[in-house]
């Protein structure tokens, strides 16, 4: 049975269906996207031997998906053939270098899964001619994990919409709440901790942005 996280990005897919898989590592998503008929074919990319070792033994079990693994790094296999790309489980730094880096052809839809630092993955916005379309956030093992969606056009972020998401502070979904309260106490816990030399000004900042999130409710 796929995952949560998982089940949450193939629902991103259509109508796309020339994937381009960054990190594919097992080739899980691909499958599971080839499995679900949202695909025609996929590179999955990876700059790892050993996950693309593995990503070709689990293929050996679908001898008929069109998944096509690929050692390279980020977006040096892309072609104009691709109006989909896929990258997950990463942290938002990574995701941002990379994609940054360009170019991205005729790409039509990125979704993004990063595992920290989502700021910098809608901080992209700066510098491609790309807008966020969507995203949401999956609660998976006691954990949550934002899902950012964009599309080509130009838009400008505030600062504010960066750190939490302009879909997510409109849509205020219970999993967005959900992590909010979680960092809160996390945040609260370690400022508790914190010796009283160390400036903790940029920790303050950040619960008391989390708090206005979470204390502005517009219902």
């Amino acid at each position: 049975m796929t995952s949560r996280r998982l089940r949450a990005l193939l629902r991103y897919f259509p109508p796309y269906r020339r994937l381009y898989d960054i990190g594919t590592d097992h080739a899980l998503l691909p499958i599971a996207a080839w499995e679900a008929g949202l695909i025609d074919d996929c590179l999955g990319v990876d700059n790892k031997p050993g996950p693309l070792e593995q990503a070709r033994q689990n293929l050996t079990q679908y001898p008929k998906a069109p998944i096509t693994p690929v050692l390279a790094d980020g977006l040096e296999a892309l072609d104009a053939s691709r109006d989909l790309i896929v990258f997950a489980g990463v942290g938002g730094q990574t995701i941002h270098e990379v994609i940054a880096k360009g170019p991205l052809h005729d790409v039509k839809r990125m979704v993004f899964q990063p595992t920290m630092h989502a700021h910098r993955v809608r901080a992209l916005t700066d510098y491609i001619n790309w807008h966020i379309v969507d995203e949401t956030v999956v609660e998976e093992a006691d954990r949550h994990y934002p899902i950012i969606v964009m599309e080509p056009g130009k838009t400008r972020l505030t600062l504010h919409e960066k750190r939490f998401g302009p879909v997510l502070l409109k849509n205020r979904e219970p999993a967005f709440l959900a992590m909010l309260t979680r960092e809160k106490a996390h945040l609260e816990a370690l400022i508790e901790k914190l010796p009283k030399h160390v400036d903790a000004t940029e920790f303050t900042e950040e619960l008391a942005a989390i708090k206005e999130v979470l204390d502005n409710d517009p219902r």
